[in-house]
This record gives C-alpha cells, sequence and structure tokens, in this order.
C-alpha cells in the first residue's frame, strides 16, 4: 500500500507539472517529448523524496514539514486565487519562493540557536508569502494581469 502510494504521488506531481508548467511554454511539443518530461521529474522527484527519507528518518518529522511546505508556498496563491480577483501570476510565483525562503531560513536559524523551543516557522513563512503576494500582485498588475478562472469566465458568459 505504501508502495502504491508512493509512486502514485510520484506520477501526480510529474503529470501536473507536464501539464500546467511545462506545456505553458512548450505547447507545439509532442507527446513523445511530454513523457521525457515526466519521467524526468519522476527521476528528480524520486530523488529529492530519497534524500527527504534519508535527512528526517522519522515519519512523524516527515509529515509535518512536508505539511508545511504546502502551507508556506501553495496555501496563499491557492487561496489568493479563488478569492482575490487581483492576484496574478507573478504574485503567485513570489509568494511561493518568498514564504518557502523565509520558512527555511528561520527553520535554520531556530535550530541553531534556541533548538529546545518549538517555534512556528510556517507561521512566519506563510505571513511572509502572504504579503508578498498581495504586494508583488498589485505593483504588477499592468505588466501581468489577472487571469480569471474558467468556471468564472463561463458564469460571466452566462450573464450576458
Amino acid at each position: 500500500a505504501l508502495m502504491s502510494s508512493a509512486d502514485s504521488a510520484l506520477l501526480a506531481q510529474a503529470s501536473l507539472f507536464v501539464e500546467n508548467i511545462w506545456r505553458k511554454y512548450n505547447e507545439t511539443a509532442s507527446p513523445e517529448a511530454a513523457l521525457r518530461c515526466c519521467r524526468t521529474v519522476v527521476l528528480i522527484a524520486g530523488t529529492l523524496s530519497l534524500v527527504a527519507a534519508l535527512w528526517f528518518q522519522n515519519v512523524y518529522e516527515l509529515m509535518i514539514n512536508a505539511s508545511a511546505i504546502g502551507l508556506v508556498s501553495i496555501a496563499a496563491p491557492f487561496i489568493a486565487g479563488l478569492y482575490w480577483p487581483r492576484a496574478n501570476e507573478l504574485g503567485a510565483l513570489a509568494a511561493m519562493v518568498t514564504g518557502l525562503a523565509v520558512w527555511v531560513t528561520c527553520t535554520v536559524v531556530s535550530a541553531w540557536y534556541c533548538p529546545s523551543i518549538e517555534t512556528p516557522n510556517f507561521l512566519a513563512g506563510f505571513i511572509a508569502g502572504t504579503v508578498t503576494l498581495c504586494f508583488v500582485s498589485l505593483a504588477t498588475a499592468d505588466l501581468a494581469p489577472p487571469t480569471p478562472l474558467p468556471y468564472a469566465l463561463q458564469k460571466q458568459k452566462g450573464k450576458r
């Protein structure tokens, strides 16, 4: 069951990357090229997963950090994409990078200077990512206009 879940997670990451990111920049690529890219992403994600598993060696700690990565890098752009019409792609990317960087920095610093104190580093990363998303989205509104979600477009078309 664990192997089935692990290979499904690797394949899901690869297919999401290929369909949502890689195809955006390679629209005319052949299915064979997409398959090669997917296999490469599986190899990279598998290697990173192995490194993480060897590093943490504790399933609880691994799950906490995996959840924190999702919170600091994905939660703010996802929520803003659903509920804030002024959020744009550059703001989302900046939020992902900033949230992850702040979380890693806080985690490393707190491990060096106060290892006996549990600090909510993920909260600092989430707040930094959210602030960055708002600032960058507003600052780059002319450069990268927000893209409405497809269902929002369908609702607008139905009102006309």
